[in-house]
């Protein structure tokens, strides 16, 4: 699932889309004083695994920032990992692995 990186406004059907990745990352570059481009953009991948019976799911967030420099995009993408309330919310509970692509 690809989604390009802006605000999101909850809505009464996902009131939960204000807290996706995509918003948090702008909310951690604007922290920063940083302009995300426009054409940066977060693709979520979701695996459902089984082990001996047990299911568990596992995710992988594949970042592009063009333009930024990498050190900047690595940081703006490790605080928004910390301050979004999904990742707070299943830290120890769901392998999270975030790529800069």
């Amino acid at each position: 699932m690809k989604s390009q990186l802006r605000p999101l406004v909850a809505d009464a059907l996902y009131p939960t889309k204000a807290y996706s990745l995509p918003a948090v990352c702008e909310h951690a570059a604007s922290q920063r004083n940083i302009k995300l481009p426009a054409g940066a953009e977060v693709d979520a991948e979701i695996d459902l695994n089984v082990d001996d019976g047990s299911y568990f799911l596992r995710a992988r967030f594949n970042v592009s920032v063009p333009g930024i420099d990498r050190d900047v995009a690595h940081e703006i993408i490790h605080a928004a990992h910390e301050i979004c309330p999904f990742s707070k919310a299943t830290r120890g509970n769901i392998d999270v692995e975030t790529n800069l692509v």
